[in-house]
C-alpha cells in the first residue's frame, strides 16, 4: 500500500492505511489530523492547505488533492460537525434493537 493508493481509496470511500496516512472510507487523516471527510450529499470538506503542521502531513494533503480531482471538494478551516445518523446508523442501530 502507498499513499496514492490511500487517497484513492479514500476518493472510492474505502478504508486503507499506510504508516501515518490512513482513510475510513468517511474521513481521511495524517498522523491523527483529520484532512478531509465526506458530507451526506457526497460532497468532500478538505482542510486548508496552510492548516498543515508539517510537511509531512501537506504531502498527504497534496496527494489526496489530486485523487480527489473531479469530485466536489470544499475547502474548508474547521469541519462541519456530521451526524452518524447521516451514515445509516439509525437503520443499522434499529436493525439491532438500539434506540436514540
Amino acid at each position: 500500500m502507498t499513499n496514492k493508493n490511500v487517497a484513492r481509496k479514500f476518493a472510492a470511500g474505502e478504508s486503507a492505511r499506510v504508516k501515518h496516512f490512513s482513510s475510513t472510507g468517511r474521513e481521511c487523516y495524517s498522523y491523527r489530523m483529520k484532512l478531509a471527510q465526506y458530507l451526506p450529499d457526497g460532497t468532500v470538506e478538505i482542510v486548508k492547505h496552510d492548516a498543515s503542521p508539517s510537511r509531512t502531513t501537506s504531502r498527504h494533503l497534496s496527494i489526496l488533492c489530486s485523487a480527489l480531482h473531479g469530485m466536489t471538494v470544499v475547502e474548508v478551516e474547521y469541519f462541519s460537525d456530521v451526524s452518524p445518523f447521516s451514515y445509516g446508523y439509525a437503520e443499522s442501530a434499529s436493525a439491532y434493537g438500539e434506540t436514540g
